[in-house]
């Protein structure tokens, strides 16, 4: 075999190697999207059922935690305190700042909406998803 060959397959070999690694990390990081938008539609249900036991009353003294910025960060303050006390200790690794809420009721059930923005980290997933990673989660009480 001539050298120059040798030397090509060398760079052939070490390309797959890089692609194969970045397509892995990639496909790691694809995974813990995922994971946060279940995450999200758990939070999601959580406020819906903790809702629909408690009844919602803002007021211009005390609005609803989740139309305040940081109101999740101390939700006693504001009205609602038991929906915003579910969806805190909830949110789990999610930043509580990169989540919107929004709470209807209808009757005797309870609409949550949750939309959820991040930045997205990875090269190979900005390319592919843009960059950042939206999710948005709907739930009803039961």
């Amino acid at each position: 075999m001539p050298t120059g060959q040798r030397g090509q397959i060398g760079v052939a070999v070490g390309l797959a190697v890089a692609a194969t690694f970045a397509i892995a990390v990639s496909s790691l990081q694809l995974i813990g999207l995922g994971l946060t938008a279940l995450e999200v539609q758990h939070v999601a249900q959580t406020a819906a059922d903790v809702a629909v036991q408690n009844p919602i009353t803002p007021t211009p003294e005390r609005p609803a935690c989740w139309t305040v910025a940081n109101g999740f960060q101390n939700p006693a303050a504001y009205s609602g305190t038991p929906v915003c006390r579910a969806i805190a200790e909830n949110l789990g690794t999610i930043e509580a700042a990169r989540a919107a809420v929004d709470i209807t009721r209808f009757d005797a059930q309870v609409h949550v909406t949750i939309t959820y923005r991040a930045p997205i980290s990875s090269p190979l997933l900005r390319l592919l998803l843009g960059d950042t990673f939206t999710t948005t989660q709907d739930a009803w009480s039961r």
